[in-house]
Order: C-alpha cells, then structure tokens, then sequence
C-alpha cells in the first residue's frame, strides 16, 4: 500500500493469502481503505481521486477518474468508486469521466451555431422532399 496506494486482492490471494481483506485491514489498521471488487485503495491514492473530482466540478472542467489509477482497476470499480465520491446533481458522468455542469454549459453554447447549422443541412433536404411529393390536385376542395 505504501508504493501506488493499490493492492490487487487477486495477486494478494495467488501469494498464498486466504483472506486479502482481513490481511490488508489488519497490516493497515489506520488506514481508510476502499475496497473494491477485486483491488484496495489507499487512502491517499483515493484521496487524490475525490480531490481531483471535486476541482472538476469546482471550475468549468472534468477528469477521467480511470487515468488516475492504476492499470488493474476495472470500469465497473471506477463506477463503484465513483458511487463513493460526492458529486454536484448536475454534474455529467460518461464512463469514467465527470464533466462538471458548467463546463457542459459552455460547451452548449459554443456549440449551439453549430447545432442549428447542422440540423438545416439534415432536416432540410427532407422538408424539400416531402413537399416535392405534395403536390395538390387542384380539383382539391372542390
């Protein structure tokens, strides 16, 4: 725990120890540990993680969780862990990403221009279409 604040409960158990929880709670009694599917985290690897998020949401920004742990940590513990980390309610998670709401607000604005371009070049070819195909009788009404 001391070198990267990670231990794989998969490795500990192939070197022969029975119960890696136990074992790891018990050589690391004064440690807030996080215990995952398959791995451990420190508490100051997890510290980092939840300070890292919470900078996220405080600027307009985001991180990937996942890039700051080690190689062996699954998505599905990143979502586990996740769950653990306060969040704001309108914050955005994809993955393993938080993005914080305002960072998605300027991204809605930035974009907006292009959205409404986008969507004329899409829905506009089918409202030509459409009304090339509507051709009114002119005995229509009569």
């Amino acid at each position: 725990m001391a070198g990267n604040g990670y231990v794989d409960l998969d490795a500990a158990a192939r070197l022969g120890i029975t119960e890696p929880k136990a074992f790891i709670q018990k050589r690391f009694p004064n440690q807030d540990l996080v215990f995952l599917k398959t791995s451990c985290l420190g508490e100051q690897l997890f510290r980092q993680v939840k300070d890292s998020v919470e900078e996220s949401l405080i600027s307009p920004g985001w991180v990937d969780v996942g890039s700051l742990l080690p190689f062996g940590v699954s998505e599905d513990e990143v979502s586990l862990l996740l769950r653990q980390i306060p969040r704001t309610p309108d914050s955005v998670t994809f993955g393993s990403c938080i993005v914080s709401s305002s960072l998605m607000e300027s991204l809605k604005h930035l974009f907006r221009p292009l959205m409404a371009e986008q969507s004329v070049k899409v829905i506009y070819p089918f409202y030509l279409d459409l009304k090339s195909k509507l051709i009114v009788s002119p005995a229509f009404g009569t």
